[in-house]
Formats: structure tokens, sequence, C-alpha cells
């Protein structure tokens, strides 16, 4: 390349969008070059560039797990590893390697490591700013997760953790671990479809870092309307996380006390932490009907909720109304399926707040 420098200039002008002919630049030039300008120069002009842009490209990944340093790296802050030589191998070589200070979300995907795997890369010391995990990948248990939580290293710095198709389903460890983890600077925790069930919350919910908790995802669990009970009858439940998500992975109804209903809704309504809610998903929970509704409606704890989402559910134009008519919202969305019936469509027209017809 005759212009290294013109090449970068003319992607970093045009943004984050760019991010792929940034890294086509950087890596077309000598490696000194790359190293020692270009990657600097390149550092502060994408200061304000969102991390979740800055993903480092497989041809880097491959080179950190033969050992080298692709001069470009100080550039990514996210890293995506997948299963094509295996999670556990690519780990392990993250681990040993120098010059991740930079990376600040990792994502697994694909086959799940070996929890051994998870424990070197908790510990390791190139990954000094490391906040964000994500383990989308099914098989995922318990003791994969636990050396996230290790008080020594990642745990008390992580900020967002997923888990997403894995088995935690594990009374002991909610107990014994989870509820006991320094995770004082967490913030979004989803486990979406991870099995958890109303014990589970039960621990999740007493946990003294859950009041810290800005977003919750248990899409596709089976918390069902006891943990609703169970956390509105808790002595000092706290503040909900400001988003709460509830919603299944599909409406078809195999367990129904995996599903929140009626009950579970009037519970949470009750419940004084839900003054704490801004955002509530309950989709898919195909036994929210028009008592749960009523309860959504005339809540004495839920002025700030603004946005709320009620796909796939059986409400009917009366329940409708109700939300519609409320006192007590302050609703400024609210999301419901595409195809509702011409007077439940009717109804919600005449609301304040904005509707949003999602389709499937």
């Amino acid at each position: 390349m005759s212009d290294p420098f013109g090449a970068l200039r003319s992607a970093l002008a045009r943004g984050p969008d760019a991010w792929g002919d940034v890294v086509a630049a950087v890596d077309a030039a000598p490696p000194h070059v790359a190293r020692e300008g270009l990657a600097p120069y390149a550092s502060r002009a994408m200061s304000a560039w969102p991390d979740e842009v800055r993903v480092a490209p497989p041809a880097w990944i491959d080179a950190i797990a033969r050992g080298e340093l692709p001069p470009g790296l100080p550039l990514a802050r996210s890293v995506v590893i997948d299963d094509r030589l295996g999670a556990g191998a690519w780990l392990r070589a993250l681990a040993r390697s120098s010059g991740l200070g930079a990376i600040r979300s990792l994502r697994v995907q694909g086959r799940a490591a070996r929890a051994r795997d998870l424990d070197a890369l908790s510990s390791a010391r190139s990954l000094s700013d490391l906040r964000h995990v994500a383990l989308v990948c099914a098989g995922v248990r318990a003791d994969h997760v636990t050396p996230l939580l290790d008080p020594g290293a990642l745990g008390a710095r992580l900020e967002r953790l997923e888990v997403v198709d894995g088995a935690l389903g594990d009374d002991r460890w909610w107990t014994e671990r989870a509820r006991t983890a320094p995770l004082t600077a967490l913030r979004v925790l989803r486990l979406e479809g991870c099995g958890l069930a109303a014990e589970h919350f039960d621990a999740l919910a007493r946990a003294p870092w859950f009041s810290g908790l800005e977003s919750l995802c248990l899409r596709g669990c089976e918390v069902g309307d006891e943990a609703m009970r169970l956390w509105r009858d808790m002595r000092d439940p706290g503040l909900a996380p400001a988003s709460l998500d509830l919603s299944r992975q599909s409406p078809v109804l195999r367990r129904p006390d995996a599903h929140v209903s009626d009950r579970g809704v009037a519970a949470l309504c009750d419940n004084p932490a839900a003054r704490g809610l801004v955002s509530l998903d309950l989709s898919d929970n195909v036994r929210v009907q028009d008592k749960a509704a009523a309860a959504l409606a005339s809540s004495p704890h839920l002025h700030e909720l603004r946005h709320l989402r009620l796909t796939r559910v059986n409400v009917s134009p009366a329940g409708w109304g109700a939300i519609a008519a409320s006192d007590s919202l302050a609703l400024e969305t609210l999301t419901v399926s595409e195809g509702l019936d011409p007077a439940s469509t009717e109804v919600l027209s005449e609301a304040a707040f904005r509707v949003i017809f999602e389709r499937r």
C-alpha cells in the first residue's frame, strides 16, 4: 500500500460502519508502521466508537492462537470466539497472551468450553479491562460460570454477564455461590433459556448485588407465578432492575407452571420492588389475560413504567381498555402482536401512548 495513512484516514472519516476498512488498512501496512504509527493514530480517532463495533477479526484471533500479536489488536475492544478450532483452545490462548488490555467484551459461541478453560480466562492478567462476558452455547453449566465469579479476578469488575441456553438449574450453586458472589459492578444479567425456576429466582433476588442490576433478562426460564409471589413476600425486596424480561421463548404451553399468569402479574404489581421498573416484557406468557391487564393498570407501584411488551398474550379488548385508560400508568410505548382483533385495535387507538404492532 503506497499511502497507508491515506487509506486509514479515509476509513476513519466514514465512522464506525467502516471498522472493517480500518482493519484492512492496518493489516495491509508493514507491521512496524501499523504498530507504531497507524494503530496509535486510529486509537485516538476512534475513542468515541462503540465497543461492539470494534470486534477483532477472525484472522487476529487465529494469530493469537498461534502465539502471535497482531499489530492492530490494541484497536479491538471485543472478541468473539466460536468453535472452528474449539473454544477451549482459543480461551487458553487468550489467557496466555499479552497485549489484550484493551479488550472489554468476550463472546463465546458454539460448543461450550470446559470449566477449567474459563477458570484460566477469569484470572488472566492480560484481560485486565474485560467487563462483558457472553456464553452463547448450549451445555453451559454452573461450574462453567463459577470461575467468572471469582472475587479475586473477573467477578469484581464484571458489568455484563450473558448466558444463553445454559443449564443453570443447580439449587446448591445458586444458594452457595451465585448469591454470595462479589458482583458489585454487575449491571446487566441475561440468563436466557437457562432452566431457572422459582427457587433460583428467589436466591437471585436475595443476593446483595441484585439491587444494583439495571437489566435482568430471564427469557425462556421457568420462574412462573411462584417466583413473583416469593419476591413480593420478601421482608425487604429492594428495587427491581429498571428493565425486566420475563417473556417466554415460545407461547406453546408445555409446562403451565413455567409461565407467568394473571396471579404472577398481580403479585408483581403488588410488590414494592416494582417501583423501580421502567421496562417490562411479559410476551408469550399465554396465561396473561384480563386480570393481569387490570393489575398492571391499577398497580400503585408502576408509576415509572414507560415501556410494556405484551405480545402473544390472551388479553381481550376490555383488558387493553383498562391499560389504555389507566391513571396510574404513564406509558410511552406498548408493544403488542400484529393482527389484534378489530375491537382491541380500536380501543388502543385511543391510548395516549404509542402502540407498536410487532410482527412475529
